[in-house]
């Protein structure tokens, strides 16, 4: 009696190549819809003074990742212009940083004109923004990777 295993090498190879592309594929997915959630949310709890850090805060994909994967980028455009005509960048680290609440208070506190906002309005609006969101999608990419394995 021989204890012999047969194995088909090539088709397991081809299962596991294509559970990993699904498992990037669904971590993908979850990038891109966590990215646009902390931008909105961002835009959400951003200072509203002319509405020009709102439009700068800017959410982008493309698929320049190694081997052509997505990426997702949400970042602050510096360049777009307050009614003023000088350029948001400055403006925008300035209230991030140091407008109260959730700033260091250094640039005071909120006008009553951005607190109609709701009350999650004032500074660190983008890495608040981040740090609600990035559970889930730590949460989302483990459940996608999961089930990718699960075939």
């Amino acid at each position: 009696m021989s204890n012999r295993v047969k194995c088909d090498i090539n088709a397991l190879s081809l299962k596991m190549r294509q559970a990993g592309e699904k498992a990037v594929r669904g971590a993908s997915e979850v990038m891109t819809e966590g990215g646009k959630e902390i931008a909105r949310r961002a835009k959400e709890y951003a200072p509203r003074d002319t509405g020009a850090l709102e439009k700068s805060i800017t959410f982008e994909k493309d698929r320049s990742g190694i081997r052509g994967r997505t990426q997702v980028f949400i970042y602050i455009d510096e360049n777009v212009r307050r009614k003023d005509g000088r350029f948001v960048g400055e403006y925008a680290e300035g209230v991030h940083e140091y407008l109260a609440p959730y700033g260091s208070g250094a640039w005071g506190h909120i006008s009553a004109k951005s607190a109609a906002k709701g009350e999650k309005v004032g500074g660190k609006f983008f890495e608040r923004a981040i740090e609600e969101i990035l559970p889930w999608i730590e949460e989302n990419i483990e459940k996608r990777a999961k089930r990718a394995a699960k075939g």
